[in-house]
């Protein structure tokens, strides 16, 4: 589930039949209702900073992509196109990127984009796990759990948005 900018909706994955969809609520708990459905599942929604926007996970192609959807539910746009897994998308404060683990490099790594799909680079290059970025509130730094000590627990990184300075 996300919060919306202006707090007043959440949008989340729910179970439908044998799809998960993306669905709105207002904060308070009312009006919930179907924003989007790809017969897939559709998971780990965020929403751009000015709420016109949702980034999501989708695996209605055959495998995870990463989409992004009008708030309105209609206009949806696959954004990468290659053979790994995408998952966790997450916008950049100034809604001109997009962070988000791919395995397409063997082992889940953190990418990033222009919010057009375009420019995919990745940003780490390890070979354990990384995942789950976040953007600072300033859009300079993202934050990521890594698999990196190899003791069985997660650690917290960060680094600055073209993938320098990393530190635990």
């Amino acid at each position: 589930a996300a919060w919306s900018p202006d707090g007043r909706r959440i949008v989340m994955t729910l179970a439908d039949g044998d799809s998960l969809g993306l669905y709105v609520v207002n904060a308070d708990g009312s009006d919930r209702h179907l924003l989007y459905r790809s017969g897939g599942h559709d998971t780990y929604p965020s929403w751009s900073r000015d709420g016109r926007r949702i980034v999501f996970a989708s695996d209605s192609g055959g495998h995870s992509d990463i989409y992004v959807i009008d708030s309105s539910g209609r206009n949806p746009r696959q954004l990468t196109r290659d053979s790994g897994r995408h998952t966790y998308p997450t916008w950049s404060p100034d809604g001109r990127r997009i962070a988000f683990n791919s395995n397409r490099a063997g082992t889940w790594q953190v990418f990033a984009m222009n919010a057009d799909g375009s420019d995919q680079r990745q940003l780490t290059h390890t070979t354990t796990s990384e995942w789950n970025p976040e953007w600072s509130p300033d859009g300079n730094w993202i934050v990521f759990e890594s698999t990196r000590n190899k003791r069985g627990a997660d650690d917290i990184y960060l680094m600055r948005a073209d993938g320098t300075g990393e530190r635990r």
